[in-house]
């Protein structure tokens, strides 16, 4: 009697372990038919010249719209925006100290509120 119960219990295992050998192979299956296959490895080799492709053209029409919502020339432009962050940076494209209504005025470089953006300190 034990001996059946025995080979029963084998032959439950076998077909437990053949179920869990087809479950894991038609999950291999289904994992490879996934999108993350296939299709992100084609998004993933274009993914840096499609990003490439928008900052270009985004810095282009950046770069024609300019004189439309500027009362400056591009240049002067270009030169006033680089002096935004601080007035190290101002001072270097040449625009500090500015005078309000000038290229290179930043009202957060105007620390005195005076409308003298980056003025020098006496020390």
């Amino acid at each position: 009697m034990s001996k059946i119960l025995c080979n029963m219990r084998v032959t439950d295992r076998s077909t437990a372990d053949e179920k869990a050998l087809r479950l894991k192979s038609r999950f291999r299956e289904v994992s490879s038919k996934s999108f993350r296959d296939r299709s992100s490895q084609a998004f993933s080799a274009w993914a840096p010249l499609l990003t490439l492709a928008f900052v270009l053209a985004f810095l282009s029409l950046t770069y024609w719209a300019l004189p439309f919502f500027s009362p400056w020339s591009r240049s002067v432009t270009l030169l006033h925006l680089a002096s935004a962050p601080n007035c190290d940076a101002a001072r270097s494209v040449g625009l500090a100290p500015a005078i309000r209504g000038e290229p290179g005025y930043w009202p957060k470089h105007d620390a005195d509120n005076d409308g003298i953006a980056c003025e020098p300190w006496p020390r």
